[in-house]
């Protein structure tokens, strides 16, 4: 499950403009961890994380480790998507103690009631299963107050961890795109999945 930015860029935000409240309960507190949206003060983690070459990698437009100032950008961008509604950017963290883990995307099209997740830890929060919550968390945040009717999901065929999440958050298969990215000089299959709100409703009382 990719965080991608694939929209055009809006321009950088004004540093005295706030984030408009989102709809229904924001900040999402979970069990273990809680989503907000993404702020200024979010980049260094960013960029820290996005340095690791196994998250930049299935990450596809985070940044390099090469350029480290292309994270500063990544959150700037999704700062202002969120402001202008083209996305539910929001931040992960850990409860206790408050920390940066990672990011949570709903990339939303609301004339067709639907939105494109994408979702990225840092190596230090894996295996912890705060993917899974908060995948749930914008889930429930995109059916329940967002009214949206459908999830979509994409990944690398070459990403196993992110298969095995989407499979298991009841996403089904909807088809292949050949050999769709170059991906450090070898061109990758992207899968796409979907999930509809009638078949997330007898799903949402799952946990782990």
């Amino acid at each position: 499950m990719e965080a991608d930015a694939a929209s055009p860029d809006p321009g950088p935000p004004s540093p005295a403009a706030a984030i408009p409240p989102l709809p229904g309960d924001f900040p999402i507190l979970l069990d273990r961890i809680l989503l907000r949206p993404l702020e200024e003060g979010d980049k260094e983690s960013v960029r820290a994380f996005a340095g690791d070459p196994e998250i930049s990698r299935f990450t596809r437009s985070l940044t390099y480790p090469e350029d480290p100032e292309k994270a500063a950008a990544w959150v700037e961008e999704h700062i202002a998507m969120t402001r202008s509604g083209r996305t539910v950017s929001a931040a992960i963290l850990e409860k206790e103690p408050r920390r940066f883990a990672g990011a949570g995307i709903l990339f939303l099209e609301p004339n067709h009631r639907r939105a494109e997740i994408g979702l990225w830890l840092g190596r230090p929060f894996w295996a912890r299963g705060y993917g899974p919550e908060a995948s749930r968390g914008l889930i429930d945040y995109a059916f329940a107050v967002l009214g949206l009717r459908k999830i979509c999901a994409y990944c690398l065929a070459s990403n196993l961890r992110s298969r095995r999440l989407i499979q298991k958050l009841g996403f089904r298969w909807e088809g292949t795109q050949r050999k769709q990215l170059l991906v450090r000089g070898v061109f990758e299959d992207l899968l796409l999945f979907g999930l509809l709100a009638e078949e997330w409703a007898p799903l949402s009382h799952r946990k782990g």
